[in-house]
């Protein structure tokens, strides 16, 4: 049998959800000054949240180079989304990694939820279980599979190449980068003996534990963008 208490987070979880699925759409789909006013906003809360987690710390003298090396990543991967929102197909391009991140937590949230089993990494992330993990891969599989047979979807999107299998194993991919950037924000939280980076998002924690997924997803983007205008591959 289930228990209840296993779900007790369920409710103020989904209401934040929800509120920032209306904020998120909207500003993806107006894009321009809303979108990277958006963008910019989220990374200045990451960035309070990564130095409030670290400042005794760094004041000490201390983790600076971790320091450095998140922050570049959230930077990074702002200017992803930044960028990518700017191009021609831009909010599909968008569209398409906001539903990867969602389906991975979503998906991987009630896989382990239901199914249990063993840990996927237990001393960094305790709660995260290989069922849920693989579970967000499957479904991200399964969405780029979909995207690359439906016909109207444009071949930029894929990131790839129009081939089901391309850009089905690219989805995937996208989606354990997701599940890395929920690993490395837990590695963070475990080091410094927090719970939450903060408490402005209803049972979710504050903008990094939200955004993790999407912090993953934007780095990998990123260097990917970066490889395209550098060598036009």
């Amino acid at each position: 049998m289930i228990r209840l208490s296993k779900w007790s987070d369920l409710v103020p979880r989904t209401m934040s959800a929800i509120v920032m699925a209306v904020v998120g759409v909207t500003a993806v789909y107006l894009g321009g000054i809303l979108f990277n006013i958006l963008i910019i906003l989220s990374l200045t809360a990451m960035m309070w949240e990564l130095w409030r987690m670290m400042a005794k710390t760094l004041k000490a003298g201390r983790d600076w180079p971790i320091f450095a090396a998140y922050a570049l990543v959230i930077v990074s991967a702002s200017w992803a989304f930044i960028f990518l929102r700017g191009t021609p197909n831009g909010i599909w391009t968008i569209t398409g990694l906001f539903v990867i991140v969602v389906l991975t937590d979503i998906f991987g949230y009630f896989a382990g939820k239901i199914f249990g089993g063993p840990k996927f990494w237990p001393l960094i992330s305790p709660k995260k279980t290989w069922s849920g993990t693989v579970a967000g891969w499957v479904l991200a599989g399964i969405f780029g599979a979909i995207a690359a047979l439906y016909p109207y979807v444009p071949e930029s999107v894929l990131l790839v190449s129009p081939s089901v299998m391309a850009t089905a194993l690219s989805f995937m991919l996208l989606s354990f980068a997701s599940q890395m950037g929920d690993i490395a924000e837990s590695a963070l939280k475990r080091r410094y003996k927090i719970k939450d980076s903060s408490n402005l998002i209803p049972g979710h924690g504050g903008f990094l534990d939200r955004f993790d997924g999407m912090v993953g997803v934007g780095c990998v983007s990123a260097v990917y963008i970066l490889i395209v205008l550098s060598f036009g591959v």
